[in-house]
């Protein structure tokens, strides 16, 4: 079960692949249920009429995550204050019930770390464990006595955190430098020592455990790293082995999980837009719920009411825009509630023995808002397209979707394309998924100390829909209608050949300032190419 979820360090905001979405006018403070117009089974009016107004708990300042102890009710808040000067806390709320109805309150304050980014607890030993992201170490609290028992140092820059009560081992997202490969740091509960390191893709960031199985997602924010475009992955581990690595769209932010189901859920932000991609039990993206709260930065799930609830971010400080609560019905995995949640939703975390979601805002004062779920049936919700298994790249088993236009229309020749890879589950056409994107690297790109090895996603979609307006996009002249260049100033420049709803896309994985020559030189080839595709498209 995911007991927290971090979010929000200092690298995440980078221009690389992290996409704001506009937002509309703020709602009020008090809850305010959303009806969401893909799902057919709504919640009820009841639900939206009777669900209690948030609950504001004060604690330290910027809290990124929250997490839940099922046996004691205990909530610990891991509150990062400033990342350049100040150390962290954790904030202890007692969440018990009171017999005389009293809110929720914080009854110890714990100095920790520099920048606590994450935090988890096993309920089995009631110790709680907090990622310290400035200080490239693990907090070890006793949960009995509110102090800290020790510090261990752990990789460049942990960011989230997970335990498996079962083994009593802790695992730790060492999110490093973005330029090489992250790992996982495993930890020995009953030692307190690092034991292993598990190498996994590029800013480790998120981390969901399946406290029954033992089985570890781990969302890595850079994916295989530039080679491959920097689309995100997760990476499967049990034990200290990586058993399967899943690619999804955009930046994983955050990941929970369903024990029962061992069903992995990845909030996503980027390109593709805002989604909560789904991973079954066989490792195997099977679907993506559109998010209408966008931005999540917080997964908490509750195996016994069948609820996923997804905190999104919105910028700003108490009394400022209002993020907001996706609810999702675990059985269908439709969405099926929005509620307004509290400014700046960082993470969330769930008690599922008293059904009461906590929501930590990352604002100052630092504030973790409670909303009591019990007594509210989780029904409805319009599942998600099924993503069909792609179990072959060749050429005869594509005819008819998109990766098979894309092969059988000589562009990839074209483009100087001689070896490639297709990515994720994109060669078989879904709607409102159409993409197919193909991974290669020319052999004519330099390969010396100096320059950046050079490499290229080619992608062809039938739904393409222009980036928002004021977003960097700027024509290209000389490449005729529906040529433009996105990100021109940033790291992964996209040159995009249009035409009407249909799009090639040519997304480059290096720094566009060390090989600006070469991409001019490449564009007219794309247009070439672009017109080999619409070709065979119709």
């Amino acid at each position: 079960m995911r007991k927290f979820a971090r979010q929000g360090t200092p690298s995440e905001f980078r221009t690389r692949r992290y996409r704001v979405l506009p937002r509309a006018t703020a709602l009020g403070v008090t809850v305010a249920l959303t009806a969401v117009a893909s799902a057919t089974a709504l919640a009820t009016q009841s639900f939206a009429d009777q669900l209690p107004s948030p609950v504001p708990i004060e604690v330290g300042r910027s809290p990124q995550s929250v997490a839940a102890d099922p046996a004691t009710d205990m909530v610990y808040a891991a509150n990062s204050y400033s990342f350049f000067t100040s150390q962290g806390s954790v904030s202890v709320i007692d969440g018990r019930p009171n017999a005389d109805g009293a809110p929720p309150k914080v009854v110890a304050t714990i100095p920790v770390g520099h920048y606590p980014t994450g935090i988890a607890v096993d309920p089995s030993t009631d110790m709680v464990y907090v990622s310290n992201y400035g200080s490239n170490s693990v907090s070890v609290i006793d949960g009995h006595t509110n102090r800290v028992t020790g510090t261990i140092g752990v990789g460049a820059h942990p960011a989230d955190i997970g335990v498996v009560p079962s083994s009593d081992t802790i695992y730790v997202a060492d999110a490093g430098n973005g330029k090489s490969r992250g790992t996982v740091s495993v930890i020995d509960g009953h030692t307190d020592r690092v034991v292993g390191s598990v190498g996994v893709g590029y800013e480790p960031f998120s981390i969901g455990v399946n406290t029954l199985s033992g089985t570890v997602y781990v969302g890595n924010q850079g994916g295989n790293g530039p080679s491959t475009g920097y689309l995100g992955t997760v990476s499967i581990i049990h034990g200290t082995n990586v058993i399967g690595t899943v690619g999804v769209d955009g930046t994983p932010t955050v990941i929970g999980v369903d024990d029962l189901t061992n069903t992995a859920y990845v909030a996503n932000s980027g390109d593709y837009g805002d989604e909560v991609a789904v991973i079954n039990n066989s490792g195997r993206l099977v679907s993506q719920i559109s998010n209408p709260g966008g931005q999540g930065h917080g997964v908490a799930v509750n195996e016994d009411t069948h609820a996923v609830f997804v905190a999104n971010m919105n910028s700003g400080q108490v009394g400022g825009p209002v993020g907001s609560l996706t609810v999702i019905n675990a059985k269908t995995n439709g969405v099926i509630a929005l509620v307004s949640a509290g400014g700046n939703p960082y993470g969330d975390a769930v008690d599922p023995t008293t059904n009461q979601v906590y929501i930590a805002q990352n604002t100052s004062p630092g504030i973790v808002s409670m909303l009591n779920f019990s007594g509210y049936s989780i029904i409805g919700g319009t599942p998600p397209a099924t993503i069909p298994t792609t179990t072959t790249t060749s050429l005869s088993s594509l005819n008819g979707t998109l990766c098979g236009v894309m092969l059988k229309s000589g562009a990839l020749k074209t483009l100087g394309i001689n070896t490639y890879s297709i990515t994720e589950n994109h060669s078989i056409v879904v709607p409102g998924y159409g993409t197919c994107d193909i991974q290669s690297i020319p052999p004519s790109y330099p390969k010396d100390d100096t320059t950046p090895v050079g490499d290229v996603q080619l992608s062809v979609s039938h739904s393409y829909s222009p980036p928002p307006a004021g977003t960097d996009m700027k024509s290209l002249s000389g490449l005729g209608a529906g040529a433009e260049l996105y990100g021109a100033d940033s790291e992964l420049p996209s040159v995009v050949f249009h035409r009407g709803k249909a799009a090639v896309i040519l997304q480059f994985g290096f720094d566009i300032e060390a090989l600006a020559a070469l991409i001019t030189a490449i564009l007219p080839k794309l247009v070439t190419a672009a017109h080999q595709v619409y070709a065979l498209m119709g």
